[in-house]
């Protein structure tokens, strides 16, 4: 759980920074003589750069957990996720530049009822996290990673869905994808963590 959390903080600071460095960089006060503390615009865009970069391995990395002597045995269960139509219609009003939605819950369920374009909600919703605090949300260059991690006291269940969501009341909030796996999570309680990454990659068509 510690290793988890602490990979999900480093990848949150690393956006903080990289949010920090492009607000700079916009700002109109920034001249070709840059700030003394902040440096050139030239510099900055250089350093956001290797900053995105180094981001991006660390989601990576965090993606690509193995089980290890000194970590928590981990499953890894991969499937597609379907995105819903309110989540995308959304999602292009954000990219747009007309909504400023974001999707920052991460929420899991018991049923195996198939996804559906459809889906407004999780069909048997058992518990729902704040990625901010438990997990991260990271956009990279061609994805985005949403990753929820829950605590290791939820009850024992047969985890088969798992979405991303714009708020914490289930009833009002948006649902952007739902996912329903084949093989599910079995989840003992105080023995096994539930974690669940689902990534969007952006491709032009």
């Amino acid at each position: 759980m510690e290793l988890l959390q602490r990979n999900a903080n480093r990848i949150k600071h690393a956006n903080d920074k990289i949010r920090q460095v492009q607000k700079k960089i916009k700002d109109p006060d920034l001249n070709d003589y840059g700030y003394i503390l902040w440096g050139t615009k030239e510099y900055l865009t250089a350093r956001l750069v290797e900053m995105e970069e180094y981001r991006d391995k660390l989601v990576n990395q965090n993606n690509s957990l193995v089980t290890g002597s000194n970590t928590m045995p981990l499953v890894r269960i991969k499937t597609g996720d379907l995105m819903t139509i309110r989540g995308i219609s959304i999602l292009a009003s954000i990219r747009g530049g007309s909504s400023e939605q974001v999707f920052e819950w991460n929420a899991i369920g018991t049923s195996n009822q198939p996804e559906s374009a459809a889906d407004k909600a999780l069909v048997a919703e058992i518990d729902r996290v704040w990625m901010p605090v438990s997990g991260f949300v990271s956009p990279s260059s061609n994805s985005v990673t949403y990753e929820g991690i829950y605590s290791p006291s939820l009850p024992s269940a047969t985890i088969y869905e798992n979405g991303v969501f714009s708020d914490l009341d289930p009833v009002n909030s948006v649902m952007l994808l739902r996912t329903v796996f084949v093989s599910p999570l079995n989840h003992t309680q105080n023995v096994t963590i539930p974690v669940f990454s689902q990534i969007i990659y952006l491709k032009a068509i």
